[in-house]
């Protein structure tokens, strides 16, 4: 893992290195999935996603969402993470992982895990012992996301269009915050 990290709450100041993280993740993860096309052209709407991360940020919905960023000393912001309550009933599980990124270069050194331990402790402090997240099904984190415990929740799947693609979206689901894996304090 590397080492120094620094994990912290995000605040609105933050929203650009957020917008930046979340479409350059985007680019790497989906390449394949989605057109070149589209992922190429994703740094154009950097603007208008900061501003949506920055409103988000100063107002959150729900208002128990908190998003938590990792730093590494010298490289800037790595990776984030945001969660909170869930923003659509599904029985059984109040909490939810909205987004979790982490830059291409970061991957496979623990850091994930270090953002994902983040979320699940503060679903915690929230009370919630189970939550799920959304993601396409033909990302290659969902590897990922089996590692820590996740399991599809078979009755929650969804049709998308994004860029163009037609795409099936499958949720994870943690039934217990006992997911292996250390945090660091």
């Amino acid at each position: 893992m590397v080492q120094p990290w620094n994990l912290r709450s995000a605040t609105p100041a933050d929203a650009s290195a957020i917008a930046s993280v979340h479409l350059r993740s985007w680019q790497t993860a989906y390449r394949g999935i989605f057109p070149d096309a589209f992922l190429d052209g994703m740094m154009d709407a950097l603007a208008t996603r900061t501003e949506r991360w920055r409103t988000g940020l100063e107002h959150p919905i729900p208002a128990d969402s908190r998003t938590y960023l990792l730093e590494i000393p010298g490289g800037g912001v790595a990776g984030f993470v945001a969660c909170g309550s869930a923003r659509e009933a599904h029985a059984g599980y109040p909490g939810e992982l909205y987004a979790i990124y982490l830059l291409a270069e970061h991957r496979g050194q623990g850091l994930g895990r270090v953002l994902f331990t983040a979320c699940r402790a503060y679903l915690a402090s929230l009370g919630y012992q189970c939550f799920y997240l959304w993601v396409v099904d033909r990302n290659p984190t969902c590897g990922f996301y089996r590692a820590l415990g996740g399991t599809v929740i078979p009755e929650l799947t969804k049709q998308a269009t994004i860029g163009g693609t037609a795409v099936t979206e499958i949720a994870f689901g943690w039934n217990d915050q006992d997911v292996p894996g250390p945090a660091r304090p």
